[in-house]
C-alpha cells in the first residue's frame, strides 16, 4: 500500500484549512488506511451549487498522474448551459484500486447533497467500473469518446479502413473536448507539492467562472442574428444560450432538406422514416395529442437538444414551437435562475430533508447568484451590496425583538473517513477531531523521522 509523507499530508492539509477560512462551506476529506493517509478529496463552495444546476452530467477523470508523489490528480467535472467544463471538486489518489474509487464516488456523493447523476463518464478502468456499479449503480456510465476509438482501431482494425466505418464513430454525440479539460494536463509537475496542485486547481476554477459569466453576458446583451425567421427559430433564440442555440439552429436548418415518408398511423400516433444521404435512415414517432417525438439517432437523450429528424416530423405536422417537455433548462439563458428542482436530479440515501435546510439551500444558490451576476459591473456590485446590507439589517431587527424562535437541526454534510459514507456533521464541513488527531500523527511521524535522522 502506497502512503504519503507525514509531511506532505501535513502542508495539504493546513492549506486547506487556509482555504475553509476564507470559504467556510469548503468541504474537505482524506482516506486514512492502517494510520497512513492515502487519498485527499475537496470542493469549494461555489462546485456544491455548480453540480446543483448541472451535476446531471458527472466526469471523472483519472489520467493525470503527479510525478512527484506518483499519485493520480482526479478531478470531477461537468458541463455548463454553454458547453463550458465546470469543476465540481478534485482528488488526490496513490492507488487506482476499486476500494479508493468506491471511497471516492462515495465522498463525492456526501459532499454533494447525496443528489446522484444520471449519467457519469469515465476513462476504460476495471477498478472505475467496479466502483462505479456498487457506487451508482442505476445511472448510465459511459465511456470518453477517444477511448471508444481507440478501442474500434484496435479491436476492428479489418472494418476500421473502409469507407464510411470511421465516420460513424466521429458522428458520436459526446464530451470528448472535455475528456481532455484536466486542468492538469500539459503542466510541469516534478517539483510542485500538493498545495501547488490545489492552487492551480482553484485558477483553474476561477478561470472557468469568470469565462462563464462573461458568457452569461454575451447572451443578455446581444440578440443573434436570425436566419431562417421562423417562429421556432425565434422561440429558440430567446430562450437557449448562444452555443446551444447555434446547434439547435443547424439542425433546423437541416431539416429542411431530408426527405421523410410516413410508415404507420395507428390512432394519435405516427411513424416516419427520415433519410440523410444515401445510407442513413432514422425512425421517428410522433403523438399529436401530447406532441411527443422520438428518434432512433437518439440525440435528443444524449444531448438533450431535438435533432433534424424530429424536427423535420414537427414540422410537417405544422409544430412550430419547441414542445416544453424538450426545452432542457440546464440548456437555456436562465439555467441558474431559482433553485435545482429535485425532479432534475435523482437523490440517493433518505429523502427526510428538514425544511430549514432546504430554506437554506434556497438562499445558498440566490446569494451565489446574486454575487456572480453582480461581478459583471461595478453598479451590480453596489446594488448587491446595498441590498445585502439592508438584508442583513432587518434580520439582526426581527432578532433582537426575540420573537421568532431559533432552530438549530439543521444538518450539515460529513463524510466518514475510511467508509465515504456521508452523515450530518456536528461543526464544521469535516470532522475536526479526526482532522487534528490525523494532523498530531503527522507532527509525531514528522518528529521521529528527523530524531532519526
Amino acid at each position: 500500500m502506497n502512503s504519503l509523507q507525514p509531511e506532505d499530508a501535513l502542508g495539504l492539509i493546513d492549506y486547506l484549512k487556509q482555504l475553509q477560512v476564507e470559504d467556510p462551506s469548503l468541504f474537505y476529506t482524506l482516506h486514512d488506511d492502517e494510520s497512513h493517509m492515502t487519498n485527499f478529496f475537496w470542493r469549494d463552495s461555489r462546485s456544491k451549487i455548480d453540480y446543483d444546476y448541472f451535476g446531471d452530467v458527472l466526469i471523472l477523470d483519472a489520467t493525470f498522474r503527479m510525478d512527484r508523489y506518483n499519485m493520480i490528480c482526479a478531478p470531477f467535472l461537468g458541463v455548463n448551459h454553454h458547453q463550458q467544463p465546470v469543476l465540481f471538486g478534485c482528488a488526490f489518489l496513490l492507488d487506482e484500486t476499486m476500494e479508493t474509487y468506491t471511497w471516492l464516488l462515495g465522498t463525492f456523493m456526501g459532499a454533494m447533497g447525496r443528489r446522484q447523476p444520471k449519467t457519469i463518464l469515465t476513462t476504460e478502468c476495471e477498478a472505475i467500473l467496479t466502483a462505479v456499479k456498487a457506487t451508482l449503480p442505476k445511472i448510465e456510465h459511459r465511456l470518453f469518446k477517444p477511448h471508444v476509438c481507440q478501442n474500434a482501431k484496435q479491436l476492428l482494425s479489418m472494418y476500421y479502413g473502409q469507407l464510411g466505418f470511421e465516420s460513424l464513430f466521429h458522428s458520436i454525440q459526446g464530451s470528448e473536448k472535455f475528456s481532455n479539460a484536466n486542468v492538469f494536463q500539459n503542466r510541469k509537475s516534478e517539483a510542485m507539492t500538493l498545495p501547488e496542485y490545489v492552487q492551480k486547481y482553484e485558477k483553474a476554477a476561477e478561470q472557468q467562472r469568470r469565462e462563464e459569466l462573461d458568457e452569461d453576458f454575451r447572451c443578455n446583451a446581444s440578440e443573434p442574428m436570425l436566419i431562417l425567421d421562423s417562429p421556432m427559430e425565434k422561440q429558440a433564440a430567446n430562450i437557449y444560450t448562444r452555443t446551444m442555440f447555434k446547434i439547435f439552429r443547424n439542425e433546423l436548418i437541416r431539416s429542411m432538406s431530408v426527405p421523410l415518408r410516413r410508415i404507420t398511423k395507428s390512432g394519435t400516433n405516427s411513424t416516419f422514416k427520415v433519410t440523410e444521404g444515401e445510407n442513413i435512415e432514422n425512425i421517428v414517432e410522433f403523438n399529436r395529442l401530447d406532441l411527443t417525438v422520438t428518434c432512433s439517432c437518439r440525440m435528443f437523450e444524449s444531448i438533450g437538444i431535438l435533432c433534424v429528424h424530429a424536427l423535420k416530423v414537427l414540422n410537417t405536422k405544422n409544430i412550430f414551437q419547441i414542445p416544453s417537455q424538450y426545452v432542457l433548462k440546464r440548456w437555456t439563458k436562465y439555467a441558474k435562475d431559482g433553485v435545482v428542482e429535485d425532479d432534475n436530479c435523482e437523490e440517493i440515501g433518505d429523502k427526510n430533508d428538514s425544511s430549514l435546510s432546504s430554506c437554506k439551500r434556497k438562499l445558498m444558490h440566490k446569494a451565489f447568484n446574486l454575487i456572480t451576476k453582480s461581478d459583471a459591473a461595478e453598479k451590480c456590485r453596489k446594488i448587491a451590496e446595498r441590498h445585502l446590507e439592508s438584508a442583513l439589517k432587518e434580520v439582526e431587527d426581527v432578532l433582537k425583538e426575540g420573537t421568532e424562535c431559533l432552530d438549530t437541526k439543521a444538518p450539515e454534510i460529513y463524510v466518514h473517513k475510511k467508509s465515504g459514507v456521508a452523515g450530518p456533521i456536528k461543526e464544521t464541513n469535516h470532522d475536526q477531531e479526526e482532522t487534528s488527531k490525523r494532523r498530531m500523527e503527522c507532527e509525531c511521524q514528522i518528529q521521529k523521522k528527523h530524531k532519526h535522522n
